[in-house]
């Protein structure tokens, strides 16, 4: 805080305004908060100083006022209108509530306060037209308000300046902050939303990848199949031109036909599941839509999608949802979570070469569902469980791990879902994912 306020001191420092329609009084506010404009220092306010500040205070002697002087009510103002404008406010403001002609100091104060809601208001008088309660009323708050009046002793002006300008100074220097805090929060979330976005995409790519990659084995198989199918077919149309069809040969290609027919219909309807999976995955994972769906066959399609990374491994994979469980959710970031999961437990989970388990359980209620995610590989240290979700953090780092895939999840579940997530683990024990989210 300190090195704020010097900040704010040292690059704008405190400004006051004085307002009264007499000269000699306007005079008599310069010297006292600026006794040292080219005037060497009176010895009686130089003996003030000391004792209100005393001789080794060196921060008070290097305070510094700006002072601007004006006669009437509207020129006041006007002179904290073009104060703000510049970017120039003042601190302290000192007016007086009789300046003929014209509006008064109350209405000065009144205009200023719209203005300037951080600006220290002195309401200086030597009659009774105003009554403090009244004057308070009209210029809120009361924290920047005060009401002096006339004769006014010089300590009392250095004292509340002091006060006004610190006060005014240190709010300042809050603001700063306060911006400079909203500013980095701002950048800070929409770094975490590009990373969620890049996170999305990557998996989305490699999602499209997979399944590319998975789809061509079915397509090939029916290739071949309808290729095999199309020989057939002239074949018996050859024979049956000749007259040389006996029964034999009939029954012979008419079974490798229904062969072919079964082989083509069974690797077209694998490879319409993959694409539906993908569909539904990936319109999901780019949309981040609220929709109705069932949960089970959704974690059937996000694990038929998921198929590719599961190819040359011996992991087993166990759903236990309710069949007919319709939840009110985001279907694209479900599918983030467990595609996140089930690729941690890949990567860090099981040994190479090793087959697994992988599960996942569902326990509904009105207001919330609970999935319990869990896989039976190598388990996690305390120190790694502990930082599990940290950004960063990643015991594969050598196999290009980012860090970020766990810390994504936790972000998705906590805040987009407004739920909570727990890992439990023991090294050899496996991990678990307990998951609650509101619906």
């Amino acid at each position: 805080m300190v090195l704020e306020l010097n900040k704010v001191q040292k690059e704008l420092p405190p400004r006051l305004l004085v307002a009264d329609d007499e000269q000699s009084v306007l005079k008599v506010y310069t010297d006292i908060l600026a006794p040292n404009n080219g005037v060497k220092e009176s010895l009686e306010l130089s003996d003030l100083r000391s004792q209100l500040f005393g001789n080794e205070d060196p921060q008070q002697k290097e305070v510094e006022y700006e002072i601007t002087t004006c006669q009437q009510a509207q020129d006041v103002v006007d002179k904290v209108t073009e104060s703000l404008q510049k970017e120039k406010p003042y601190s302290v403001v000192f007016l007086d509530v009789r300046m003929p002609p014209g509006q008064d100091g109350i209405w000065a104060a009144e205009k200023i306060r719209h203005l300037d809601p951080n600006v220290g208001i002195v309401i200086v008088t030597g009659f009774s037209d105003h009554g403090l309660d009244e004057i308070s009323q009209r210029v809120m708050p009361r924290d920047k308000l005060l009401y002096l009046k006339k004769p006014f002793s010089p300590e009392e002006i250095l004292q509340i300046t002091a006060s006004f300008s610190e006060k005014w100074s240190i709010e300042q220097a809050l603001k700063n902050r306060t911006a400079e805090l909203e500013s980095s929060l701002e950048i800070l979330q929409k770094t975490q939303d590009h990373m969620i976005q890049t996170e999305r995409l990557t998996a989305l790519g490699e999602l499209v990848a997979g399944i590319s990659h998975e789809i061509n084995t079915p397509l090939g198989i029916s290739f071949t199949a309808i290729s095999h199918l199309q020989n057939q077919a002239r074949q018996l149309t050859e024979l049956l031109k000749i007259g040389k069809l006996s029964r034999s040969a009939m029954e012979r290609l008419l079974n490798d036909i229904v062969s072919s027919s079964d082989l083509v219909y069974g690797n077209l309807e694998r490879a319409t599941q993959l694409i539906q999976s993908f569909k539904a995955v990936s319109v999901d994972q780019t949309s981040q839509q609220k929709r109705k769906f069932n949960l089970r066959t959704y974690l059937d399609e996000i694990f038929s999608s998921l198929r590719p990374k599961f190819k040359n491994t011996q992991h087993e994979v166990n759903i236990e949802c309710p069949e007919n469980l319709i939840i009110d959710s985001y279907p694209g970031i479900i599918s983030q979570i467990i595609t996140n999961f089930v690729v941690n437990s890949l990567t860090h989970g099981f040994a190479k070469g090793t087959s697994g388990a992988i599960s996942i359980k569902v326990i509904s209620s009105p207001d919330w569902i609970k999935m319990v995610y869990q896989d039976d590989g190598l388990g996690l240290d305390q120190e790694t469980k502990k930082r599990i979700f940290e950004p960063f953090f990643t015991t594969a780092r050598d196999q290009d791990g980012s860090g970020l895939g766990m810390h994504i999840v936790y972000n998705l579940i906590t805040q987009e879902l407004g739920g909570s997530v727990q890992c439990e683990s023991e090294p050899g024990e496996g991990v678990s994912f307990t998951i609650k989210i509101p619906l």
